[in-house]
């Protein structure tokens, strides 16, 4: 017994994994089996959803189901739309190729699991599209059988699987938000301390990156609900608010002390910290105490506000995040880099389809139809460079698999259950490399282009030329994608480089706006623009140096500055306090022309007679002089 439990350990299985693999095999086997029954066209289409729409968590094995149902109509829809509206078929493959460059897009633009239902919308497209394009009388049928097929797979892969499928830690992402938080706290503590720069550093790049991290997690961890919805938004309410305590607790170290403020402040931080990072809290616990910089304590009654309406899990509080809904609220949402992807699998997708319509290749639609979805695939992942060598060994296992069922049992196959007997082992199988961790990556293409190629369905085809043609032309269409994006890989540098710019670009329109800005659209915009430039710097490997150094100054210089921008709208300052103001506003925004001297701001700040603008103009000082290495670094 321990010397097979050893060898399945090896093979990645232990005794969940093995159940799970029985449940997907099953699930999958039904989903076929009842596609077979009602004589949908192409049935095995039915098993397709089980691989992907399993998950490892009940909400995102409902949402994911959802997506997928969603996806697929309003793919089917449009299809049909194009189909009816342009006639010729070189428009009408342009056309495929812009929806689905559109939709490839949106999946680096909507926020977690919601990307998938667009990333279903073109793949429909296509399927309805592409058959019409090459055999026009078969289009109506398949589009159906595909919803159909849809519908089918998920209601199945649902039943079978959910009773088995755990419900989300809420626990747990709660716990790890809450310590986020309190190591916000204690950075800021840190700061005011006055520990070496290169310390300080290192502790702001390694806490961001734990930011962009949690906000990934709750898009995971709370999908499949609206109480789920609401808390991610509350999530990133947290996260907004331990950002802004992070740099209050910067601006208020750039400000003199006594050495009994700081010891106070610290003791102060320190007890806050420590409320955070508790697991259970005592009711009626004052959350801060007096002494603090006002910005500072400011900031720490938000992020306790922040936690109370996370942890209260009610209606009121939602208002901390904003009125945007939470599926198009993505932090990390990156147009820039969804415009990128979608060019590139919308061009390959107009390419393929026209290319093999010109050709009139007896399987083209099989090529086009697999340049489509796997470049669709790899332009929707973060690192497809890095997953393309697992989807390539995937496709060829599955095609392998099923030249063995097409050529050794198919043959053999007469009726309906002897069909359903024959392809059980297989999916088996295929179930088994879904679950093991070492090779859940490549069996969902393996299993996807097993039930493709495989084409089990009666009468089959027998006949050696067409099916080495069709699993010809699935090799060939994975190998050109897959080899493209390894030879080809996705720069993150790149891209993070156009954030940082459009950050800078974005402090420079708030600097040269003469109107009051509110504040709190600086804070979110900025906090999105951190949360992508952190994300695009750790896939580009940089995570720990310093492309993002002086982050937190940009940030401070944003806020001091729309605070000045208010007090001058609000007419209560003298002409030349007015002139001063705008003077120092005007020479900030020209950062990039000339390098503005934070002297000259303090020295203004003497000559202001208002108070609270004098205060202002030294923390916008204080901050360019945190923000100059990020401003100033080509």
């Amino acid at each position: 017994m321990a010397v097979r439990s050893s060898r399945l350990l090896g093979l990645g299985l232990d005794r969940a994994a093995l159940r799970q693999a029985g449940l997907l095999a099953l699930a999958a086997w039904l989903a076929f089996a009842l596609a077979s029954s009602l004589h949908i066209t192409n049935a095995y289409w039915a098993a397709m959803p089980v691989w992907v729409v399993a998950q490892a968590s009940r909400g995102l094995l409902f949402a994911r189901g959802f997506l997928r149902i969603l996806g697929t109509l309003i793919g089917a829809a449009v299809g049909f739309g194009l189909l009816h509206l342009i006639p010729n078929h070189y428009f009408l493959l342009l056309a495929l190729g812009l929806w689905v460059g559109f939709n490839t897009a949106l999946t680096h633009v909507l926020r977690g699991v919601t990307a998938y239902g667009a990333l279903m919308s073109g793949m429909t497209a296509a399927i309805v599209i592409l058959p019409t394009v090459f055999s026009p009388e078969r289009s109506w049928d398949i589009a159906i059988a595909r919803v159909e097929c849809t519908l089918i797979g998920v209601a199945v892969v649902t039943l079978v699987t959910a009773l088995f499928t755990p419900a989300a830690s809420r626990s747990a992402l709660m716990s790890r938000a809450r310590l986020m938080a309190g190591q916000a706290v204690r950075f800021a503590a840190l700061v005011i301390e006055g520990v070496p720069q290169e310390q300080l550093a290192v502790a702001e790049q390694q806490l961001l990156a734990e930011m962009s991290s949690v906000t990934q997690a709750a898009d995971q961890m709370t999908a499949g609900s609206l109480r789920g919805s609401r808390r991610r938004k509350r999530v990133d309410a947290l996260v907004a608010a331990a950002l802004l305590v992070m740099s209050a607790g910067r601006a208020a170290a750039s400000r003199e002390a006594s050495g009994e403020t700081i010891a106070r402040a610290r003791a102060e931080l320190d007890r806050l910290a420590r409320h955070f990072e508790r697991e259970t809290e005592a009711e009626g616990e004052a959350p801060l105490g007096e002494g603090l910089d006002p910005r500072l304590s400011d900031s720490l009654r938000g992020l306790v506000a922040a936690d109370t309406a996370l942890r209260a899990d009610r209606q009121a509080g939602d208002e901390l995040s904003g009125r945007v809904p939470a599926f198009l609220r993505n932090p990390h949402g990156d147009w820039s880099l969804g415009t990128t992807a979608g060019a590139v699998s919308g061009l390959a997708t107009w390419l393929a389809g026209s290319a093999a319509y010109a050709a009139n290749w007896p399987v083209a639609e099989l090529a086009a139809l697999g340049v489509c979805i796997f470049s669709m695939v790899l332009g929707s992942l973060a690192q497809p460079q890095a997953i393309a060598p697992h989807m390539l060994k995937g496709v060829l296992a599955g095609v392998a698999a099923a030249l063995i069922y097409r050529f050794g049992v198919q043959p053999h196959v007469q009726t309906v259950p002897e069909l359903l007997v024959s392809v059980a082992p297989f999916l088996l199988l295929g179930g088994l490399a879904r679950a093991s961790r070492r090779t859940a990556i490549a069996a969902i293409d393996a299993n996807m282009c097993f039930l493709l190629a495989s084409q089990a369905v009666l009468p089959a085809v027998t006949r050696p030329a067409a099916i080495l043609s069709e699993a010809g032309a699935l090799v060939a269409a994975a190998v050109l994608v897959t080899s493209s994006f390894i030879l080809l890989p996705r720069r993150h540098d790149r891209h993070a480089a156009r954030t940082r710019e459009d950050i800078r670009r974005d402090l420079e329109r708030l600097l040269a706006n003469p109107q009051a800005r509110r504040g709190a659209s600086w804070d979110q915009g900025m906090t999105r623009q951190i949360m992508r430039l952190t994300l695009h710097l750790a896939r580009a490997g940089e995570g720990d140096c310093g492309a993002a150094h002086g982050l937190l100054g940009v940030l401070n210089l944003g806020i001091a500055a729309t605070a000045l921008q208010r007090l001058m709208s609000e007419g209560r300052l003298g002409d030349e306090d007015r002139r001063l103001i705008a003077q120092g506003l005007a020479a900030l925004g020209r950062f990039r022309t000339e390098t503005p001297r934070p002297e000259l701001f303090d020295e203004a700040a003497r000559k202001l007679a208002n108070a609270e603008a004098a205060r202002a103009m030294k923390e916008a000082a204080a901050a360019f002089r945190q923000a100059e290495p990020f401003l100033t670094d080509a």
